[in-house]
């Protein structure tokens, strides 16, 4: 029983810093793109990203098996669902206060649930 608690526990405090990071990155974003433009710290951010999954996988840390799979649907969503998204939360972020985008993000699983009660 004290196994399954210390895993609890665990994976509480990961999602409490995991919240805070997230939330922070606002505060981040909201600062950083008074100094540069939105689509610079897009651009380093996805550089960033590229170069820390590429260095993950080249050293085996992460496995990508696609062998033997379709890539077309994976490589569409590769394409536009981050950057659709990513695109429009910097720009937001940089017309309004971190805490108005945060609220609104806040809002997002509330009207994605909505939505599938409707269908």
């Amino acid at each position: 029983m004290e196994i399954k608690r210390d895993h609890i526990l665990t994976g509480s405090f990961c999602a409490l810093g995991c919240e805070i990071l997230y939330g922070l990155s606002y505060i981040f974003t909201k600062q950083v793109t008074a100094e540069v433009s939105a689509l610079s710290l897009l651009g380093w951010r996805f550089l960033l990203a590229f170069i820390v999954m590429s260095i993950l996988a080249g050293t085996g840390f992460i496995k990508i098996r696609l062998k033997g799979r379709s890539v077309k649907p994976l490589l569409w969503i590769a394409l536009f669902s981050p950057r659709i998204y990513f695109i429009g939360e910097t720009f937001g972020i940089s017309h309004t206060t971190a805490s108005e985008s945060g609220a609104f993000l806040a809002c997002i699983p509330v009207a994605s649930d909505m939505h599938k009660g409707c269908s």
